[in-house]
């Protein structure tokens, strides 16, 4: 029971935070030219490491309890989506000014932690999986868990300069070295490259889990079929950027609009 409080005060503080933080970050955002501009942005890295820290511990604390893995329950590749996306968005930021689009990942992720309050922990790992299907299968959530958390960010930058565009600027972004400075949160082909190979990495990894449970061929269940409908939906992507040369606008709204398998993936895996 105590660890259970535990849990849900790290994951409470850490929703609570990332709240904070989006709410202060979308103030800062529409004020950054006033002097406490600095102070306010320091304050939202602030909370964001707190809440990365905090789900961290809550991981660590149920692996404590129940003696288990990391990562041996499903609900687990929420907390890794959500350091994840944070790291990432954290690691971009370049400037003084704090991005619009951590303002949204901000609130995203903090909706991603109250859904898995919601959801409790998973069900563990079978303790009769031998060892090396069950290494598999945990290398299997920590790759989805990152692609996942690369996907949101990259969904909740191209959010951001989707209101952007529409709320203050009269032409549409055009994706230019000057533009995509601009707001550092802001989608990259390389992020969601990056996504893509460790989608595919998972997938690999739970059809492995599968045939080596089996012995025979798997057959795919609901989240390895999102899985394939997750690399395809971001391989056409790819291939409307750099062959097409689809840019600015209508490049924002085909990763905003990945959101939608992304939480599909998550819902199908924790459900």
């Amino acid at each position: 029971m105590d660890a259970q409080l535990a849990v849900v005060t790290l994951l409470g503080m850490a929703s609570g935070g990332l709240a904070t933080a989006s709410l202060v970050g979308w103030w800062q955002a529409r004020q950054a030219y006033l002097v406490r501009a600095n102070r306010r942005r320091r304050l939202v890295l602030a909370l964001i490491l707190l809440a990365m820290v905090s789900s961290l511990s809550a991981m660590a604390v149920e692996s404590l309890t129940y003696q288990v893995w990391p990562l041996s329950s499903t609900s687990d590749v929420l907390l890794v989506c959500v350091v994840s996306a944070l790291v990432v968005a954290l690691l971009a930021i370049r400037g003084t000014e704090a991005p619009n689009g951590l303002a949204v990942l901000a609130a995203m992720c903090s909706t991603f932690l109250v859904w898995r309050l919601a959801i409790g922990r998973g069900m563990p790992l079978d303790s009769s999986i031998h060892a090396m299907p069950k290494v598999f299968s945990l290398a299997s959530h920590l790759t989805l868990g990152c692609a996942a958390g690369i996907f949101v960010q990259v969904g909740c930058g191209a959010i951001a300069q989707l209101l952007l565009s529409a709320f203050h600027h009269p032409t549409p972004l055009v994706s230019s070295h000057q533009t995509q400075a601009s707001d550092p949160v802001a989608a990259t082909p390389d992020l969601a490259i990056l996504g893509l190979v460790l989608l595919l990495l998972s997938l690999l990894f739970s059809t492995l889990v599968e045939l080596l449970r089996s012995g025979v061929p798997p057959i795919w269940a609901l989240p390895e079929t999102w899985k394939v409908l997750l690399a395809l939906w971001y391989g056409t992507r790819w291939c409307a950027i750099t062959v097409l040369g689809w840019k600015g606008k209508g490049r924002f709204m085909i990763e905003a609009a990945g959101l939608i398998p992304t939480l599909a993936l998550l819902s199908a895996l924790v459900s």
